[in-house]
Protein backbone atom coordinates (compact mmCIF):
# COMPACT_ATOMS: atom_id res chain seq x y z
CA UNK A 1 0.00 0.00 0.00
CA UNK A 2 1.42 3.36 -1.00
CA UNK A 3 0.83 6.48 1.07
CA UNK A 4 1.09 10.01 -0.34
CA UNK A 5 1.75 12.63 2.32
CA UNK A 6 0.77 16.24 1.77
CA UNK A 7 -1.46 18.94 3.12
CA UNK A 8 -4.84 20.39 2.29
CA UNK A 9 -3.60 23.32 0.25
CA UNK A 10 -0.23 25.01 0.02
CA UNK A 11 -0.74 28.75 -0.27
CA UNK A 12 -1.29 30.12 3.23
CA UNK A 13 0.15 33.47 4.30
CA UNK A 14 0.12 32.31 7.93
CA UNK A 15 2.71 29.62 7.04
CA UNK A 16 5.28 32.34 6.32
CA UNK A 17 7.97 32.35 8.96
CA UNK A 18 7.06 28.80 10.07
CA UNK A 19 7.10 26.67 6.92
CA UNK A 20 7.85 29.21 4.21
CA UNK A 21 10.65 31.77 4.45
CA UNK A 22 9.23 35.10 5.60
CA UNK A 23 10.16 36.86 2.36
CA UNK A 24 9.00 34.14 -0.08
CA UNK A 25 6.63 35.60 -2.72
CA UNK A 26 3.25 33.86 -3.07
CA UNK A 27 4.16 32.88 -6.65
CA UNK A 28 7.04 30.76 -5.26
CA UNK A 29 5.03 28.90 -2.61
CA UNK A 30 4.07 25.96 -4.82
CA UNK A 31 7.61 25.18 -6.05
CA UNK A 32 8.93 25.51 -2.48
CA UNK A 33 6.16 23.22 -1.19
CA UNK A 34 6.70 20.68 -4.02
CA UNK A 35 10.36 20.30 -3.02
CA UNK A 36 9.22 19.06 0.40
CA UNK A 37 5.98 17.14 -0.22
CA UNK A 38 4.83 14.78 -2.98
CA UNK A 39 1.19 15.89 -3.14
CA UNK A 40 -1.31 18.55 -2.17
CA UNK A 41 -5.07 18.72 -2.07
CA UNK A 42 -6.51 21.60 -4.07
CA UNK A 43 -9.64 22.96 -2.38
CA UNK A 44 -9.97 25.76 -4.94
CA UNK A 45 -11.57 23.31 -7.37
CA UNK A 46 -14.43 22.72 -4.92
CA UNK A 47 -15.60 26.29 -5.46
CA UNK A 48 -14.69 26.83 -9.12
CA UNK A 49 -13.18 24.96 -12.01
CA UNK A 50 -9.79 26.52 -12.73
CA UNK A 51 -8.83 27.95 -16.09
CA UNK A 52 -6.62 25.71 -18.24
CA UNK A 53 -3.90 28.40 -17.83
CA UNK A 54 -3.94 27.84 -14.04
CA UNK A 55 -3.65 24.06 -14.50
CA UNK A 56 -0.68 24.56 -16.86
CA UNK A 57 0.98 26.87 -14.33
CA UNK A 58 0.60 24.27 -11.53
CA UNK A 59 2.10 21.65 -13.82
CA UNK A 60 5.02 23.89 -14.79
CA UNK A 61 5.85 24.74 -11.16
CA UNK A 62 6.06 21.14 -9.90
CA UNK A 63 8.34 18.16 -10.55
CA UNK A 64 7.16 15.19 -12.63
CA UNK A 65 6.61 12.98 -9.56
CA UNK A 66 4.32 15.51 -7.84
CA UNK A 67 0.58 14.76 -7.66
CA UNK A 68 -2.42 17.05 -7.23
CA UNK A 69 -5.50 15.74 -5.45
CA UNK A 70 -8.28 17.92 -6.84
CA UNK A 71 -11.51 18.32 -4.94
CA UNK A 72 -14.53 17.73 -7.18
CA UNK A 73 -16.75 20.81 -7.57
CA UNK A 74 -19.47 21.28 -4.98
CA UNK A 75 -21.89 21.61 -7.88
CA UNK A 76 -21.39 17.85 -8.34
CA UNK A 77 -21.11 16.67 -4.73
CA UNK A 78 -23.34 19.00 -2.73
CA UNK A 79 -25.77 20.64 -5.13
CA UNK A 80 -26.40 17.71 -7.49
CA UNK A 81 -25.49 15.00 -4.95
CA UNK A 82 -23.83 13.01 -7.77
CA UNK A 83 -27.00 13.08 -9.89
CA UNK A 84 -27.52 14.66 -13.33
CA UNK A 85 -24.06 16.22 -13.33
CA UNK A 86 -22.36 14.44 -16.24
CA UNK A 87 -21.70 17.65 -18.20
CA UNK A 88 -20.06 19.40 -15.24
CA UNK A 89 -18.05 16.30 -14.39
CA UNK A 90 -16.83 15.83 -17.96
CA UNK A 91 -15.79 19.49 -18.24
CA UNK A 92 -14.02 19.37 -14.86
CA UNK A 93 -12.14 16.18 -15.82
CA UNK A 94 -11.21 17.65 -19.20
CA UNK A 95 -9.66 20.70 -17.54
CA UNK A 96 -8.05 18.61 -14.77
CA UNK A 97 -6.63 16.29 -17.42
CA UNK A 98 -4.31 19.13 -18.39
CA UNK A 99 -2.21 18.09 -15.39
CA UNK A 100 -1.33 14.87 -17.22
CA UNK A 101 0.59 12.48 -14.94
CA UNK A 102 0.50 15.05 -12.15
CA UNK A 103 -3.24 14.51 -11.74
CA UNK A 104 -3.68 12.36 -8.66
CA UNK A 105 -7.05 11.39 -7.25
CA UNK A 106 -10.19 13.48 -7.58
CA UNK A 107 -11.65 13.87 -4.10
CA UNK A 108 -15.44 13.70 -3.89
CA UNK A 109 -16.11 15.34 -0.54
CA UNK A 110 -19.62 14.19 0.17
CA UNK A 111 -21.99 16.30 2.25
CA UNK A 112 -22.65 15.19 5.84
CA UNK A 113 -26.23 14.33 4.84
CA UNK A 114 -25.11 11.86 2.14
CA UNK A 115 -26.52 8.45 3.04
CA UNK A 116 -24.11 5.58 3.60
CA UNK A 117 -26.18 3.11 1.59
CA UNK A 118 -26.75 5.35 -1.45
CA UNK A 119 -25.62 3.74 -4.69
CA UNK A 120 -22.31 4.92 -6.04
CA UNK A 121 -22.66 6.42 -9.49
CA UNK A 122 -20.36 5.59 -12.40
CA UNK A 123 -17.55 8.05 -12.84
CA UNK A 124 -14.91 8.67 -15.45
CA UNK A 125 -12.95 5.41 -15.91
CA UNK A 126 -9.51 6.90 -16.57
CA UNK A 127 -9.47 9.05 -13.44
CA UNK A 128 -8.67 7.79 -9.96
CA UNK A 129 -11.31 8.86 -7.44
CA UNK A 130 -11.43 9.17 -3.70
CA UNK A 131 -14.37 9.66 -1.42
CA UNK A 132 -14.35 11.68 1.78
CA UNK A 133 -17.26 11.73 4.15
CA UNK A 134 -17.26 13.73 7.35
CA UNK A 135 -19.28 11.17 9.29
CA UNK A 136 -17.51 8.53 11.43
CA UNK A 137 -20.23 6.09 10.34
CA UNK A 138 -18.49 5.76 6.96
CA UNK A 139 -15.35 4.42 8.64
CA UNK A 140 -17.16 1.31 9.80
CA UNK A 141 -16.50 -1.84 7.80
CA UNK A 142 -17.50 -2.73 5.14
CA UNK A 143 -17.85 0.83 3.76
CA UNK A 144 -14.17 1.43 2.94
CA UNK A 145 -13.79 -2.06 1.44
CA UNK A 146 -16.96 -1.59 -0.61
CA UNK A 147 -15.66 1.72 -1.98
CA UNK A 148 -12.26 0.15 -2.67
CA UNK A 149 -14.03 -2.68 -4.51
CA UNK A 150 -15.58 -0.10 -6.84
CA UNK A 151 -12.09 1.21 -7.72
CA UNK A 152 -12.20 4.18 -5.36
CA UNK A 153 -9.75 5.29 -2.74
CA UNK A 154 -10.87 6.78 0.53
CA UNK A 155 -9.40 9.76 2.33
CA UNK A 156 -9.19 9.67 6.09
CA UNK A 157 -8.68 13.01 7.78
CA UNK A 158 -6.61 12.61 10.93
CA UNK A 159 -6.80 15.51 13.32
CA UNK A 160 -5.26 15.95 16.77
CA UNK A 161 -8.49 14.90 18.51
CA UNK A 162 -9.15 11.94 16.20
CA UNK A 163 -9.58 8.77 18.24
CA UNK A 164 -9.33 6.47 15.26
CA UNK A 165 -5.90 4.83 15.11
CA UNK A 166 -4.03 4.83 11.80
CA UNK A 167 -3.54 1.04 12.05
CA UNK A 168 -7.32 0.57 12.21
CA UNK A 169 -7.77 2.80 9.15
CA UNK A 170 -5.28 0.69 7.21
CA UNK A 171 -7.02 -2.55 8.28
CA UNK A 172 -10.41 -1.18 7.15
CA UNK A 173 -9.09 -0.53 3.65
CA UNK A 174 -7.30 -3.82 3.15
CA UNK A 175 -9.20 -6.35 1.08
Amino acid sequence: MKFWIGTSGFQYAEWKGNFYPEDLPAAQMLPFYAERFATTEINYTFHRIPAPKTIENWKTLTPENFRFALKAPQKITHWSKLRDCADTLEYFLKVAGGLGERLGPVLFQLPPTFKKGRALHRRHRRTQHTDENHRRLWLSAPSPRRLHGHGRKTVVRLRPRTRLKLERCVRLFQA
